[in-house]
């Protein structure tokens, strides 16, 4: 199929948010088979949700090789680019766990035609061989027996302000052994109410620590702190902590980098959604709220 200027153009886009030349070429290489994707989907009348994924999202970017695609009610398909000369496709381990489904995208010298080779259910190996995949011609059916993806629970930070202790969260001292660091407001004196969860990922034990204060009417602050049990100790250097819109694309991020604690703090309004999601090396967990 055509690549259309289009599509290059938001490649373009993406790829001069990168510093790195190496890691500019991957993201415009995976701009170009996300929509190569896309398309294809859209003409099989499979329902797509482009800007809801990861590979649209600059931010996302910076914190990995994302090549996904929002597939409606059912979760991610990895698009991931063949160059001519390549005889594999390379599936980053990250995304291993993480998507319904892989596709392989083989792409002209001159990066104006696509050729969809074929996708693969599952994946567990960075280099996946053109005999595993199957054929496009099963994909539909294959995505009809997806089951829809569950909605996460979704904690209510406006029952945390009137002194709730959600089912899953606790106390900070519950869970901390050390007192943490004060939570800085805008609102001078004011003390945000605190709840704590520990959280297991690839073997290390983290606790995510929530704040949030109401400092207007209709708008509170809310603080996302991660740190380990023993809130002297480093966190894991690749730790990752961004925060997703109610569209699931992230809007901010951090990486703990060999430090004691990782902390984003934003404002948001009643009735807003959005979730945290915490990875660590090819594993990840996202927890839901609403305010």
């Amino acid at each position: 199929m055509p690549i259309p200027l289009k599509a290059h153009q938001m490649a373009q886009q993406f790829r001069q948010q990168q510093s790195d030349t190496k890691k500019a070429k991957q993201v415009y290489l995976n701009t170009l088979a996300v929509y190569a994707v896309s398309q294809y989907l859209k003409w099989l009348g499979i329902e797509i949700e482009l800007e809801a994924s990861d590979s649209w999202n600059a931010i996302a970017h910076t914190l990995a090789d994302v090549a996904d695609l929002q597939i409606a009610h059912k979760g991610k398909l990895e698009c991931r680019p063949v160059l001519p000369h390549q005889t594999i496709c390379y599936v980053p381990r990250e995304v291993w766990k993480e998507r319904i489904g892989f596709i392989a995208v083989q792409l002209d010298a001159d990066l104006q035609e696509a050729i969809l080779l074929g996708f693969a259910s599952t994946v567990t190996t960075e280099e996946l061989s053109f005999d595993q995949l199957r054929s496009l011609d099963d994909l539909v059916d294959y995505l009809g027996t997806i089951e829809p993806a569950k909605p996460a629970a979704i904690a209510q930070l406006g029952q945390w302000l009137q002194g709730a202790v959600e089912a899953g969260w606790s106390t900070i001292d519950q869970l901390l052994r050390e007192p943490l660091l004060s939570f800085r407001s805008s609102v001078e004196s004011a003390t945000p109410t605190l709840r704590a969860k520990s959280i297991g990922l690839n073997g290390a034990q983290i606790v995510l620590v929530i704040g949030v204060l109401a400092i207007a009417e209709a708008e509170v602050d809310v603080w996302v702190r991660i740190c380990s049990e023993d809130s002297t100790a480093q966190l894991p250097s690749e730790l990752e902590l961004a925060i997703l819109d109610a569209a699931g694309a992230s809007v901010m991020q951090a990486q703990a980098r060999s430090t004691e604690m990782i902390q984003l703090k934003f404002s948001a309004v009643w009735g807003e959604q959005f979730s945290i999601k915490i990875a660590l090396n090819d594993a990840s967990v996202t927890e839901a709220f609403v305010v």
